[in-house]
């Protein structure tokens, strides 16, 4: 039996043989239950075509690797967030940092938002 054939429409179904005729031009006495006839009448399922994961695996091919995505990312040189503020408004972003430990990002759009008021941002 070949392995590489399937047919998922027939693969409940038994094929019971008859009787030889004796006649040539006579076809051979075969009985094929219901379940059968109408699994060789059902239409066959369209055949996949696999586009979604072919597309995800593409993706994925062109992915590029993480070490190399955050070496990028530690290589680049960061701006200081303060660099146009006021002596000022230097002090008291400094104070807030000491007392909250927050990102330069986080403290600077605070402070920002309150006029620099250092008891309103905390």
């Amino acid at each position: 039996m070949n392995d590489d054939l399937h047919y998922p429409n027939l693969e409940h179904c038994a094929i019971i043989q008859g009787a030889a005729s004796t006649s040539r031009n006579k076809p051979p006495n075969v009985t094929i239950s219901a379940e059968c006839l109408e699994a060789m009448d059902a239409p066959l399922p369209e055949l996949y075509d696999f586009n979604v994961e072919k597309r995800i695996q593409g993706k994925m091919d062109n992915r590029k690797d993480p070490e190399e995505v955050l070496a990028g990312i530690a290589s680049k040189s960061t701006r200081d967030s303060t660099e146009n503020f006021t002596v000022f408004q230097r002090e008291a972003f400094k104070k807030m940092k000491s007392i909250t430990n927050a990102s330069d990002d986080v403290c600077v759009t605070i402070l920002s938002r309150t006029g620099f008021k250092l008891n309103d941002s905390i």
